[in-house]
């Protein structure tokens, strides 16, 4: 009897050269667990603070002391707008100065008072929304969108790399792929929310395709440029207003020497009429014409002075939110994104916003969102990082409470304390969650956060289908009742959803279903959704001989 002995292996091909094998999405095993893992947390934290703009109206998502009337304390409230309409129209036969007697009629008249309202502050109704309020501040607001733009730039190196030596050409890809994100975004912003953040990412990441081949220093160099001459620009605003309030005073003074000179020199015949018209009239057009910038800056920057807080309007837009239907909510929407998403096409978007994805870029470089850092680097990063950012916010979170600050305050100090502090404590958080997942002291929520990040897209647009839904008036009309401390509740509740929901829906598809859409588009071609597992291998029986 001689020993079994087992068929020889087939012979296996050569595999095709890399440029003949066409680009396809990353694969499961191809993914960086770093990266998902990040920006599942970074899409949690990130509907902590958008749903208090789903639920109130925008003061309340930087404020906690943005005022309005309980609906059942007032009657109704007269619509702005609607006056100011009616007011243009019946102003439209006035000569110039009439108009100018009419603007100063309007701003003596009283503003719209409701002596026995019952005034409340949005979003705010216990100790506990003012400490949830600090809490979101300090290491949530402004901190979980950088992160998610930082990765939105690695992930342009990422699909670069993995695109590149393909048949398909990476470029085409990126822009093809930037394209129907531009789509996505302008749909989810018309369609349910004007807080929108994808037709940005997608905007911006067109400009950010031609930097992959820099390297990380240069990368770095050009994110803390984008991220400083903001700053630096506003450094000067103070000086600015201040020049255009002397202009302002001086032009508005000469028109009143204009009027009053008039006024004492009145025409007595037609020809002395025409003689006076003749040479008041150019001297007030170059008033209008050529300082007209100079006296309207003036008044907006007073009536911004004089305006304060107007909550009878804000609890006007209240009313508006919970009745309004859903095609209104689409006209209103559209409206009010267009012009802004215009701008962000061009250049401006990229000088706002995209600092964070080039920094992102750098880190990519660097190996910090593949998790390639020693533990000990994670760690150390950590706690410097938290050490500086942390005083740093908390000193901007006071001095933005206390209310009174001048422009200068505002702009010298508090703004770069929160930009420069919101990026020290962005990458403490990203370190500190790398460094427990590097010492295995988060492996039962590792894995749910990274499905959650691996469906991000769909996570984010569910997100925002499930709020407009509960906060709408074409919903449950939930809009301004709750406040913050109900909000970290229900926000908590979808956690546990999605975060039970996205590993379970992994087991059994490639893809979340927004993000097979996308990838479907960007490939032009239907990519494969279900999950197939591969066959299990059957023995082979063994040749025998006797």
């Amino acid at each position: 009897m001689i020993e079994s002995i087992p068929a020889p292996a087939a012979p296996q091909a050569d595999p095709p050269p890399p440029h003949l094998v066409p680009a396809q999405p990353v694969s499961a095993n191809q993914r960086l667990g770093a990266m998902d893992l990040l920006r599942g947390f970074a899409l949690c934290g990130i509907l902590l603070m958008n749903i208090v703009n789903f639920a109130w109206p925008g003061g309340a998502y930087t404020s906690v002391t943005f005022p309005y009337y309980s609906l059942q304390s007032i009657g109704e409230v007269p619509d702005p707008e609607i006056r100011d309409k009616e007011i243009a129209k019946a102003e439209k036969d006035f000569n110039r100065k009439q108009k100018d007697k009419n603007r100063k009629q309007r701003e003596l008249e009283p503003k719209p008072q409701y002596a026995l309202g019952d005034l409340r502050w949005c979003a705010v109704s216990s100790d506990a929304d003012l400490y949830e309020y600090a809490f979101a501040d300090l290491l949530v607001d402004n901190k979980m969108r950088t992160l998610f733009s930082m990765l939105f730039g690695a992930g342009v190196i990422l699909m670069a790399d993995h695109s590149k030596g393909k048949r398909n050409r990476p470029g085409w890809l990126h822009y093809r792929r930037m394209f129907w994100l531009l789509v996505l975004g302008a749909a989810h912003g018309y369609l349910l929310w004007t807080g929108d953040i994808l037709f940005a990412y997608a905007a911006i990441g067109l400009w950010l395709y031609p930097l992959r081949k820099l390297r990380a220093r240069w990368l770095c160099a050009l994110g803390l440029g984008l991220l400083l001459t903001p700053l630096a620009i506003a450094w000067f605003a103070p000086n600015v207003i201040e020049w255009v309030k002397e202009k302002g005073r001086a032009v508005e003074q000469n028109l009143e020497a204009i009027e009053k000179q008039t006024a004492e020199n009145p025409p007595t015949s037609p020809d002395n009429s025409a003689s006076q018209e003749s040479a008041v009239e150019p001297e007030k057009d170059e008033l209008y014409w050529l300082d007209a910038k100079f006296l309207a800056g003036y008044r907006a920057l007073d009536a911004m002075r004089k305006r304060g807080p107007r909550p009878d309007l804000v609890t006007l837009d209240i009313r508006k939110q919970r009745t309004q239907t859903y095609s209104e909510g689409v006209v209103e929407r559209f409206w009010d994104l267009i012009w802004a998403q215009l701008a962000e096409l061009i250049v401006l978007g990229f000088l706002a916003l995209g600092w964070p994805m080039v920094l992102g870029m750098a880190l990519m470089k660097l190996g910090f969102f593949t998790g390639n850092w020693t533990t000990k680097s994670y760690g150390l990063w950590t706690v410097c990082l938290y050490v500086i950012g942390i005083p740093m916010t908390w000193w901007a979170l006071i001095l933005s409470t206390q209310g009174g600050n001048s422009v200068a305050t505002q702009v010298r100090m508090i703004l770069p304390l929160e930009w420069i502090g919101s990026l020290l404590l962005t990458l403490a958080n990203a370190s500190a969650l790398l460094w427990l997942w590097k010492t295995n002291r988060i492996n039962w929520l590792a894995s749910r956060l990274q499905a959650a990040g691996q469906m991000a897209l769909s996570n984010y647009l569910f997100d925002s289908l499930l709020c407009s839904f509960i906060f709408s008036g074409y919903g449950l009309a939930f809009y301004g009742t709750i406040p913050r401390v109900g909000l970290a509740a229900l926000v908590a509740a979808i956690w546990v959803f999605q975060l039970t929901i996205s590993p379970w829906w992994l087991e059994h598809f490639r893809f979340g279903p927004v993000e097979w859409l996308w990838r479907s588009l960007t490939y032009w071609k239907i990519q494969p959704l279900l999950l197939v597992s591969s066959p299990k291998i059957q023995p082979q029986e063994p040749i025998s001989a006797s």
